[in-house]
């Protein structure tokens, strides 16, 4: 069974390839995808996949994901721009058995910073 790290490692190398697919796969069965500032939640891989296609087609596939260094569980979600990538997001992931079972969505400027420090994004 996949460790914490190894499964966010997989996560974000699948949603650099835009592998809709390989993320489906990671997410267990009554995975939630949460959004801490909005107090909003996905329930289910059906509906958090649905955000994933959403998100996936309003950014045309350029949104990347970097892991955050020194964490197991964190990784950084860069938004496209007009002048490049920047660091919106930063996400963590709860594993259960080998699949992500949450997600939490953070974009509290201060925080996301933070974990970004020293980050470029990744290509």
């Amino acid at each position: 069974m996949a460790d914490t790290t190894t499964v966010r490692d997989t996560y974000v190398e699948a949603f650099n390839r835009g592998d809709l697919g390989a993320i489906e796969a990671l997410l267990h069965e009554d995975a939630v995808y949460r959004w801490v500032m909005a107090s909003r939640a996905e329930r289910g891989r059906e509906a958090v996949m649905k955000l994933y296609r959403m998100g996936h087609d309003a950014y045309g596939g350029r949104s990347r994901l970097s892991a955050v260094p020194g964490t197991s569980d964190q990784a950084i979600w860069w938004e496209p721009r007009d002048t490049g990538l920047a660091a919106a997001g930063l996400q963590t992931i709860q594993v259960d058995d080998g699949a992500i079972r949450a997600i939490s969505d953070e974009h509290s400027p201060a925080k996301v910073q933070a974990a970004a420090e020293g980050l470029t994004p990744p290509e």
